[in-house]
């Protein structure tokens, strides 16, 4: 089995499952990497990593999403969320599946944020939901995940008020993250 790893053009990585030995060495794992694209180009790009080496090797890319910046990844590595970092009511969050075998993603579905730009997405402990970090107008969206792992419609958007000193810079809030306490609540 090969390990998952998820990066972004702002250079984070992230063990997302177990690496497995085989003959005594770590096996491949692969590098999930998202990046600002159009829609034609191919956004999201995974890649194998052999982690001995420190090498990586491209293996395949998506097509059709937006700007997808930042992704998650759930705990058996066969579904990616990722955001489409647009402003406006082009923002959106979508739910990929993942063959780990071949290496190929394939767009489940598509949902609206309905805030500005989602900068960070994150996925709850027990898998039943996905949270997005809204830059523009400072707001999260909670999406429920439907069994089969997509996007749930009905979508849950908190909007936060408040401005800084700065006020060319910090007329709304603007988040960056988005996480879940560690007990799960």
């Amino acid at each position: 089995m090969k390990r998952i790893i998820l990066g972004c053009i702002g250079a984070w990585m992230l063990n997302a499952c177990a690496p497995v030995k085989q003959n005594g060495t770590m096996e491949d794992m692969f590098l999930i990497v998202g990046s600002y694209a159009t829609p034609q180009e191919e956004g999201i790009k995974v890649y194998a990593w052999n982690n001995e080496k420190g090498e990586a090797t491209y293996v395949s890319g998506l097509k059709g999403i937006s700007n997808p910046s930042y992704q998650v990844v759930s705990a058996d590595g066969e579904r990616i969320y990722s955001v489409g970092e647009d402003d406006g009511l082009a923002s959106s969050s979508h739910a990929l599946s993942f063959d780990k075998s071949q290496g190929r993603l394939t767009l489940m579905n598509t949902q609206l944020t309905q805030g500005g730009a989602p900068c960070y997405i994150n996925l709850s402990p027990h898998e039943d939901y996905v949270v997005t970090a809204n830059y523009m107008g400072g707001s999260i969206s909670v999406f429920p995940l439907e069994a089969s792992g997509r996007l749930g419609e009905n979508v849950s958007t908190f909007a936060f008020k408040g401005e800084g000193v700065l006020k060319e810079r910090q007329s709304q809030p603007h988040l960056h993250c988005v996480e879940f306490t560690p007990d799960g609540k």
